[in-house]
């Protein structure tokens, strides 16, 4: 009888490299702050966008309250200010303050450099070179719209300073010339009175400290 011999064999387990599972790891460190970069990018542009929009609706609103404070300018200056004979009424010779009314135009040191009255600039404090502030001088001559709005406005008649107190003339106002019908119906001619120009200067302070300025210059 043979005797057969048996040799038992350990197996090993397979073993991989430490740095192996080291770099899979870094990667996926990787990744997750590129993800999370992307999200905070994507958020913060989506954060911004509605914050420009909203800042945009805002001055679009403040633009809006401009048309409200000329035509309130306007609707003032013609039942307290103007009278029949819109060229050479003695109301429109002298300042009325409770009017919005200035009988002649903001002189150049009165304007900061687009043309704006110092006195619009800081409505609340005073301007040099004037002596009060437009909420102490022409205090009737704001209100607050029914967005909560703010709106100012002031009329200034295009004439110097010279013409103060006294009718225009087309030296020292601008002026357009205006037909008159005529006065009976035998008078069959039509004459031309000269008319000066006039200014509004309107400013609306809304939300988030939006300031929008318009100036319109018309005649009556």
């Amino acid at each position: 009888m043979s005797t057969q011999q048996f040799h038992l064999v350990t197996l090993q387990p397979a073993t991989f490299p430490e740095r192996q599972r080291g770099v899979v790891l870094f990667i996926a460190l990787i990744v997750m702050v590129a993800m999370s970069l992307a999200a905070i990018a994507l958020f913060r542009s989506v954060d911004t966008a509605n914050l420009v929009a909203g800042n945009q609706a805002f001055k679009q609103g403040a633009l809006n309250a401009t048309d409200l404070g000329i035509a309130k300018a306007m609707e003032k200056f013609d039942t307290t200010v103007v009278g029949a004979t819109l060229s050479d009424d003695a109301n429109t010779h002298a300042d009325l303050a409770t009017s919005c009314y200035k009988s002649t135009t903001f002189i150049p040191n009165q304007v900061e450099a687009r043309g704006l009255p110092k006195l619009l600039l800081d409505p609340t404090t005073t301007q040099a070179p004037f002596t009060a502030a437009f909420d102490t001088t022409y205090a009737t001559c704001k209100f607050t719209n029914s967005n909560g709005e703010i709106v100012r406005y002031i009329i200034d008649r295009q004439c110097d300073a010279s013409v103060a107190g006294s009718p225009p003339t087309n030296s020292t106002c601008n002026v357009v010339s205006t037909s008159t019908p005529a006065r009976t119906d035998n008078d069959l001619h039509t004459g031309s009175e000269s008319v000066p120009m006039y200014r509004v200067t309107v400013r609306v302070d809304g939300p988030r400290n939006t300031v929008s300025y318009a100036q319109v210059i018309f005649r009556p």
